[in-house]
């Protein structure tokens, strides 16, 4: 690793002094006298937007600041190309997407098409994330890591080929502009220039997303492991989850990993022992869940049921469709799979089911559901600021909700 200059020094001192959020263990910017065996903390600060990254923030907690009580479409847009996965959005409200016929497109706040960039001949791997920096990064199916600016350049390309193609964990972007990727069993520190500056294998596949926690790096594997990654450091494993958990976890504190483990059990992990607790078993619950104030999380199941789990009691327990009743009493349940839902600081939960229902559950379990359908194909729930929230569908729909 190249040793850090007194600019990176001063930067990184900087960085410390004006953030307080969020720690990770950073490599690159430790001091000429810093033991190279030891890990350097430096103050981690997240990307500005309402969505820079998969599932809102580091944590993942897919937390948002407000969301709205009677949500009401704003503005739908349709999109050439089709949508491949689910989009970012920057601190002025622009939507970055990656469309299916490879290329990324960014939006404006009402939904106006501002430019088209082709990134190679493949689809997305993982959805686009915006690093600190600005630039708009996302990695295609081909195995290429593709860095475009906020105006639509081109800044870089990476052949990532050598570790793998089809990678599909959501990458995490750092204060410094570098963002941490992981293809197959290997975490990868890309410089905001794209260079590889570092990298660790793991010896197991990794899922889901990569977590920025208080002590490092969090990543899941597909067997359930966790794993806990802090540059220089070799990665070091927490535990295990004791099932899979593949679409990935959120942290519901700075020290507990909250997850849905093969679609029944809402589960908790203390990142400092390993230890576990299952707060809920739910048949089909799906996740990642998403972390509010409290360590509340929340889950919804492919029957239509939302469930809040604080540490110690449920605080929500709410059908999100209406339900069928039979003449014997009994209740007709429809079961599909759908995305995961979408919190804000208030305790509301946003929502869309696999049948295009889209919808905000209050604190105290009133559902405001849209009358219209947002489409046959929902990917999920993304915040857009301001109270407002989209939907994104496969086909290529994009609809925006407010108050």
């Amino acid at each position: 690793m190249l040793k850090p200059s007194r600019n990176h020094l001063i930067a990184a001192a900087a960085a410390c002094a004006s953030m307080g959020a969020l720690a990770l263990l950073c490599a690159g910017n430790a001091s000429a006298d810093h033991d190279s065996a030891l890990p350097i903390h430096i103050v981690v600060g997240t990307p500005a937007g309402a969505q820079p990254m998969a599932r809102v923030d580091p944590a993942r907690s897919g937390c948002t600041a407000q969301l709205p009580d009677r949500p009401r479409e704003v503005w739908n847009r349709g999109l050439r190309g089709g949508i491949e996965q689910l989009p970012a959005v920057d601190d002025k409200g622009n939507v970055i997407l990656a469309t299916g016929s490879g290329e990324m497109v960014q939006l404006g706040p009402d939904g106006t098409e501002q430019w088209r960039t082709r990134t190679g001949v493949g689809s997305a791997g993982t959805a686009p994330v915006i690093l600190s920096d600005g630039t708009r990064f996302v990695i295609t199916a081909a195995g290429e890591a593709w860095g475009v600016t906020a105006q639509g350049t081109r800044k870089f390309r990476v052949d990532l080929t050598s570790v793998g193609r089809e990678i599909r964990v959501a990458p995490l972007p750092r204060d410094d502009g570098s963002v941490v990727i992981a293809a197959w069993s290997r975490m990868l520190v890309l410089s905001a220039d794209g260079t590889i500056r570092d990298q660790v294998d793991t010896k197991e596949t990794l899922v889901g997303a990569l977590l920025g926690a208080r002590d490092g790096i969090v990543a899941t594997s597909e067997s359930g492991s966790v794993w806990m990654w802090s540059p220089p450091l070799a990665p070091r494993k927490i535990g295990t989850l004791q099932g899979t958990a593949r679409a990935g976890a959120a942290l519901a504190d700075t020290l507990t990993l909250a997850a849905v483990v093969d679609n029944r059990r809402l589960t908790t992990m203390d990142l400092r022992t390993g230890a576990l607790t299952t707060r809920e078993t739910v048949s089909g619950l799906e996740g990642p869940p998403a972390a509010g104030p409290g360590q509340v999380v929340y889950a919804a199941s492919m029957s239509g049921l939302l469930i809040g789990m604080g540490p110690a009691a449920e605080t929500l327990r709410v059908a999100l469709s209406p339900q069928t009743t039979l003449e014997d009493g009994g209740v007709v349940v429809t079961s599909q799979s759908s995305p995961p839902v979408l919190c804000d600081r208030a305790g509301r939960v946003a929502f869309v089911r696999g049948d295009g229902r889209v919808g905000v559950v209050s604190a105290d379990g009133r559902v405001s559901a849209i009358s219209s359908l947002a489409c046959y194909d929902p990917m999920g729930v993304v915040p857009a600021g301001g109270s407002k929230f989209l939907v994104a569908c496969r086909g290529g729909t994009l609809r925006a909700y407010g108050p």
